[in-house]
C-alpha cells in the first residue's frame, strides 16, 4: 500500500470483498457473509422487497454448508431520506455508502461514526466453467503409491491447510497490521489470516447465491433449500466407495511382479473401476470440498484422455502388426537367433580363449563355458525353436491385443523379452552367485592375514588370534582363490554386460509405459486453455498507486512443476534405478541387477 495513503486504525477499518460485475455506485440490498469486520458480498438485489428478502434470509441459513451462512447484510447507497436503522432482526445491519473520491464508508446504526473500508474486488468464479479459487494447489491424487511411506488423508489435508494459510499470510501483510487481536503467535503453525480459507469458500459460492436471486424464471422462494447430507452419511458413502474398489490382495503381488502385462492390466482395471466413484464425487453438489471435487474431475478426464490416446496409438500399431505378422516374425526370429544364441556362444568361446591376452585357468574356464553353452542350447532347442513356429500367430495376437491399447503391446513385448532371455538370466545369476561367494571368501581369508575376525552379533571386525596351522591353511586357500579370481571375473563381466543391456531395454519399455499411463495431457491442456480451473493460490494487486485502498483479488494458476510433479517422480524412479553409478555399484558388489518393478498399478485412492 502506498505511503501516501492514510491508514486508519485497525479498530475502525473494515474489509469488503466486492464482486467485479457490480459498480460501487449502484443501489440495492446486499447478500453475503460477515466475519467480524470482513464482509464478503455475493450479490446485489434491487427488485425484491425487504419482506421477501427477510424470508429468503431465513431460508438461506440452512441452504449452504458453511461455518457462517449467507444472509442479508444491509443496503448499498441508501437514499438520504431513508432510515438506516436495522429492521426487526437480531442480525447486524450495515449501510455502505460510496463516496465520490472512491472511498466506501460503512455505517452501523449501533455506532455513531462511519467506518472506512478497504475494498477487495474479485471476479465471481463461474460454476458452469468449473472456475474456483483456492489457497493451495489443487489436490491432485498421486499417481503412484509410495511403498514405504503412505501418509494418511487427514494429516495430508491438515498439512496442506497450514501451508495454504501460511503462504497467504506471507502475501497479505495488511491483515496482520489491521487485525493484531486476531493474529496468532508467529510460532503457531496456522499463522494469520486464519479466516481466509472461509472467505475463499464464500467467494466460490457467490455465483450460486447470485443465481438464486437473479435467475430468469424467478421463483417465490429464492432461498430454496438444498438437501444436505450429514457428514456421517458422506463419510459412510466414501467408505462404501473405498470398499467397493479394493486393491488386489497382497497374495497376488508376487504374481503381478512376474508379468508386466498383468501389471498393465491391473492399471487399467484400477482406472476403470475408479470411474463410478469419481463421477459420484464430481456430481455430489452438496459436498463442501470444492477443491476435492475439481481434483476428481481433472484426474477422471486425464485418465479418459490417456486411455483414448492409448487406444488410438494401439489401433495403429495393431493394424501394422496384424498385416505384417509373417514379415515381422522372420525379422524377429533372425535377431533372436543372432543375439541370444549365436553371439552369446561366440562371446563365451572368446572369453575362454585368453581374452585380450589375459591368462585364465583352463580347467575352470572350460567348465564355465561348457555349462553356459549347455544352458543356451537347452533353451534354444526346447523353447526358442518351438516359439519360432508360432511366432507369426503370436505377433498377430499381440496386434489384436494392442487394439485395446498400445500399452498392452509394450507390456507383452517386455514379457516376451524376459522369456526370450531367460537362459541368459539363469547364467547371469549363476555367475553372480559365484562372484559374490568368491568376494566373501577372499574377504574372510584376508581378515586372517590381518589378525581380525568378523563378529556377526556386533556386525564388525574385531581382533583375533589364529594358530599356525590356521594361518598356513588360510594362505593356501587365499592363493588358490586369487589365481581363480580372474577367470571368475572375466565370465562375470561378460554375463553382467548382457544383463545390463537387457535391463536398459526394459527401462526403455518402462519409460514408454509411464508416458502412456501417466502423462498429464488433460491437465496441461487445462493450464494452457483455462488457467482459472487449476488454481494454486491468490494474490492481491493494488488498483491505484494513490488514493483509496482498493485491491484486485487475482487467481494464481498452478505452474508446470506441479503439473509434471507425479511424472517427474516416476522419471526420477526410473533414472535412479537405471543410473550408471547404481549399476556400477551392483556390478562391483556382486548384487543382482533387475528391472524396475512396474508398480504403477498401485494407485492412491482419493
Amino acid at each position: 500500500m502506498p505511503e501516501s495513503t492514510k491508514q486508519p486504525s485497525s479498530s475502525q477499518t473494515c474489509h469488503v470483498f466486492w464482486p467485479s460485475d457490480y459498480p460501487l455506485d449502484a443501489t440495492g440490498y446486499l447478500i453475503g457473509w460477515q466475519i467480524d469486520k470482513v464482509f464478503c458480498v455475493a450479490t446485489l438485489v434491487e427488485n425484491y422487497s425487504l419482506t421477501s428478502l427477510h424470508r429468503s434470509d431465513r431460508d438461506l441459513d440452512g441452504s449452504l454448508d458453511h461455518p457462517h451462512n449467507a444472509r442479508l447484510l444491509g443496503q448499498l447507497n441508501p437514499p438520504a431520506n431513508s432510515s438506516s436503522s436495522p429492521p426487526q432482526s437480531d442480525r447486524e445491519w450495515i449501510a455502505i455508502k460510496y463516496q465520490p473520491e472512491g472511498i466506501l464508508k460503512i455505517k452501523n446504526p449501533q455506532e455513531e461514526d462511519e467506518e472506512e473500508s478497504i475494498v477487495m474486488i474479485y471476479d465471481r468464479p463461474s460454476i458452469r466453467k468449473h472456475h474456483f479459487l483456492s489457497l493451495r494447489p489443487l489436490l491432485k491424487p498421486s499417481l503412484v503409491v509410495s511403498q514405504n511411506n503412505q501418509p494418511s488423508s487427514s494429516s495430508t489435508s491438515a498439512s496442506t491447510q497450514r501451508n495454504g494459510n501460511k503462504s497467504l499470510a506471507d502475501k497479505i501483510k495488511l491483515f496482520d497490521q489491521l487485525y493484531p487481536h486476531l493474529a496468532m503467535s508467529p510460532s503457531h503453525d496456522n499463522s494469520h489470516p486464519r479466516e481466509m480459507s472461509t472467505i475463499i469458500k464464500f467467494i466460490n459460492s457467490s455465483e450460486e447465491i447470485h443465481n438464486r436471486f437473479h435467475k430468469k424464471n424467478k421463483s417465490k422462494d429464492p432461498g430454496r433449500k438444498k438437501t444436505i447430507k450429514k457428514p456421517s452419511q458422506q463419510q459412510q458413502e466414501g467408505k462404501e466407495d473405498h470398499e467397493s474398489i479394493e486393491a488386489l490382495p497382497n497374495q497376488l503381488d508376487l504374481i503381478l511382479g512376474l508379468s508386466t502385462f498383468l501389471q498393465q492390466f491391473n492399471v487399467r482395471l484400477v482406472e476403470i473401476s475408479s470411474w463410478p466413484s469419481r463421477y459420484r464425487k464430481i456430481t455430489r453438489e452438496e459436498d463442501a470440498d470444492l477443491s476435492g471435487r475439481r481434483a476428481e474431475y481433472v484426474m477422471l478426464f486425464n485418465t479418459l484422455w490417456l486411455i483414448a490416446n492409448d487406444i488410438i496409438f494401439g489401433r495403429t500399431s495393431g493394424q501394422i502388426l496384424m498385416e505384417n505378422s509373417d514379415l515381422l516374425a522372420a525379422w524377429l526370429e533372425y535377431h533372436l537367433q543372432t543375439y541370444t544364441v549365436t553371439l552369446v556362444k561366440k562371446a563365451l568361446h572368446w572369453t575362454n580363449s585368453y581374452p585380450v591376452g589375459l591368462k585364465l585357468n583352463d580347467q575352470l574356464g572350460q567348465a564355465f563355458c561348457s555349462c553356459s553353452n549347455m544352458a543356451v542350447d537347452f533353451w534354444h532347442i526346447y523353447v526358442l525353436k518351438h516359439a519360432y513356429l508360432i511366432l507369426p500367430k503370436m505377433i498377430w495376437t499381440v496386434g489384436f491385443v494392442s487394439l485395446f491399447g498400445n500399452t498392452f503391446a509394450l507390456a507383452i513385448a517386455s514379457d516376451f523379452l524376459t522369456i526370450a532371455t531367460f537362459h541368459l538370466w539363469i547364467i547371469y545369476r549363476l555367475f553372480t552367485f559365484i562372484f559374490d561367494c568368491q568376494l566373501r571368501f577372499l574377504s574372510v581369508l584376508f581378515n586372517i592375514f590381518r589378525g581380525r575376525k568378523y563378529n556377526v552379533l556386533r556386525k564388525r571386525n574385531e581382533p583375533a588370534t589364529y594358530q599356525l596351522d590356521q594361518l598356513i591353511l588360510g594362505t593356501i586357500l587365499f592363493t588358490l582363490a586369487i589365481f581363480l579370481f580372474p577367470t571368475i571375473l572375466a565370465f562375470y563381466i561378460l554375463t553382467s554386460t548382457t544383463r545390463v543391456l537387457i535391463v536398459w531395454v526394459h527401462g526403455i519399455i518402462g519409460t514408454g509405459l509411464s508416458l502412456l499411463n501417466h502423462f498429464p495431457l488433460f491437465v496441461l491442456m487445462l493450464r494452457l486453455k483455462d488457467p482459472a480451473r487449476l488454481p494454486s493460490g491468490v494474490c492481491f494487486i493494488p488498483l491505484h498507486d494513490h488514493g483509496p485502498a482498493k485491491f484486485k483479488l487475482q487467481n494464481v494458476p498452478v505452474g508446470l512443476s506441479w503439473i509434471f510433479s507425479d511424472y517427474i517422480s516416476l522419471w526420477a524412479n526410473l533414472t535412479s534405478h537405471y543410473s550408471p553409478r547404481l549399476l556400477l555399484y551392483h556390478l562391483c558388489s556382486g548384487k543382482p541387477i533387475a528391472p524396475l518393478t512396474t508398480r504403477a498399478a498401485a494407485y492412491k485412492r482419493p
